[in-house]
């Protein structure tokens, strides 16, 4: 039976790191913010990390054990070292994908030694991506935009491709392991002209490919206007890009 994580923390075995919380977000960690996998963008909550590290711990070795002293100090010790990773990456502040978050708090499992909890993780993290991927494909289509010339949809995507463009970037690690791949992102607009929904059509194979189309459009689509034509209409765009070696257009 694999370990689950979804169990509640009680609030005696959460570590100091856990208090980090509100007074944090608005200080030392006010430049930084997480982007969801909807492509929401929220506040960097340090405390949730801590969280989510005891949550590991719990559905290894359970609540009696997860309480102790020593597991806290660990959880605590290996918040810092994440959160730490997570601010050099970005010493002037930015945006960090969730996706992201969880990939150092797996490394940072896996350096300390910790190799069961860390294996749960990433059954968990692998169970939860099967989900949303169901999810996904038994979700309905948002209602498309009836009533304008198809040709305004077709000028609004292209002019959020373009705008796109200025943010692409082609990661480090994917060029190193000369990984490429075509990503089809779907975006959702809801009635109120903002991203209802953003999400993987079509995957390129490699999830660093993946989600940096999503904040590539992300982050575009707040510079496009919105024609007058769209206003108050909820619909969908497909919007592609192509990671290449030789060819890093996207369209």
């Amino acid at each position: 039976m694999q370990p689950a994580l979804s169990v509640p923390v009680p609030s005696s075995a959460l570590p100091a790191a856990a208090a980090l919380g509100e007074a944090a977000a608005t200080s030392a960690y006010a430049g930084y913010q997480i982007i969801r996998r909807n492509g929401a963008v929220v506040v960097f909550e340090p405390n949730k990390i801590a969280v989510a590290l005891m949550k590991a711990f719990l559905a290894v070795h359970g609540t009696q054990g997860a309480a102790s002293a020593s597991v806290r100090e660990t959880v605590e010790g290996l918040t810092e070292a994440v959160v730490r990773a997570l601010l050099r990456s970005r010493p002037g502040g930015g945006t960090f994908h969730i996706e992201d978050v969880q990939d150092h708090v797996e490394l940072g499992l896996m350096r300390g030694g910790h190799h069961e909890v860390a294996r749960a993780y990433v059954l968990y993290r692998e169970r939860r991506t099967q989900e949303r991927a169901r999810a996904a494909q038994s979700q309905p289509a948002a209602t498309t935009v009836a009533g304008p010339d198809p040709g305004v949809l077709d000028r609004y995507r292209l002019q959020i491709l373009t705008a796109a463009a200025r943010f692409k970037r082609y990661p480090r690690s994917a060029i190193d392991n000369n990984w490429e791949g075509e990503v089809v992102v779907r975006m959702a607009i809801g009635a109120d002209g903002r991203i209802a929904a953003l999400g993987i059509k079509s995957s390129s194979g490699h999830e660093i490919l993946d989600r940096q189309a999503l904040e590539m459009f992300r982050i575009a689509k707040p510079f496009v206007l919105l024609p007058p034509e769209l206003a108050g209409r909820e619909f969908e765009l497909e919007l592609r890009a192509i990671y290449g070696l030789k060819d890093q257009g996207s369209g």
